[in-house]
């Protein structure tokens, strides 16, 4: 999840800066200082396999983060061209962001339980998508209240099957349906 956060925000950053948008920057900035604060102290927490495989997806953001835009910048002369190069580029990132709960929503749908959801997670994932709809559509940016909406739902959906699916009583229930990534071995420090 921490890299999804801080690939979101530099997207969205470059986005800003390319469109002259001080608002999604100013939006934007504290979460990738957040979700590279989040990254690294994972990492020290993190198992040598899940090191190796943050470092491989932080290598492979930056250099599709990188590359991306520059190419854009140097060969797309056409403003308007580049902004929308830089905006679909941020509406694919952030829309990988928001379907990352997808596999639990049918988890929780077919388990009948919402242990494996985060009511908070929830809540706060439908307001931000709605705020950022809201910016979108009042500055008229499809590239801001598009993805975001769907967003907005995707928090929403969650809202709803934490209402419909309480979450189980028995702790071994709530173990098996707790997400992959979020059980992530963890390294044990000296004691």
């Amino acid at each position: 999840m921490r890299h999804r956060i801080v690939a979101n925000c530099v997207v969205w950053l470059l986005y800003a800066a390319y469109v002259k948008a001080p608002y999604v920057a100013a939006g934007n900035l504290p979460g990738l200082v957040l979700g590279v604060y989040m990254t690294f102290i994972a990492y020290g927490v993190a198992d040598l396999k899940t090191r190796d495989s943050m470092v491989r997806v932080v290598v492979v953001i930056t250099t599709v983060l990188s590359l991306g835009p520059t190419a854009v910048a140097l060969f797309v002369k056409d403003t308007a061209l580049g902004a929308n190069a830089i905006g679909y580029l941020a509406v694919g990132i952030l829309l990988c962001y928001y379907s990352a709960p997808l596999s639990a929503l049918a988890a929780v749908v077919q388990s009948r339980t919402s242990a494996s959801l985060h009511a908070p997670l929830s809540l706060m994932s439908f307001i931000n998508g709605a705020l950022w709809v809201s910016y979108g559509l009042a500055v008229g940016d499809a590239f801001i209240w598009g993805p975001n909406g769907v967003g907005a739902l995707f928090g929403a959906i969650q809202l709803i099957l934490l209402a419909i699916f309480p979450k189980s009583s028995s702790n071994q229930e709530r173990i098996s349906a707790q997400d992959e990534v979020e059980r992530a071995p963890l390294r044990q420090s000296p004691q």
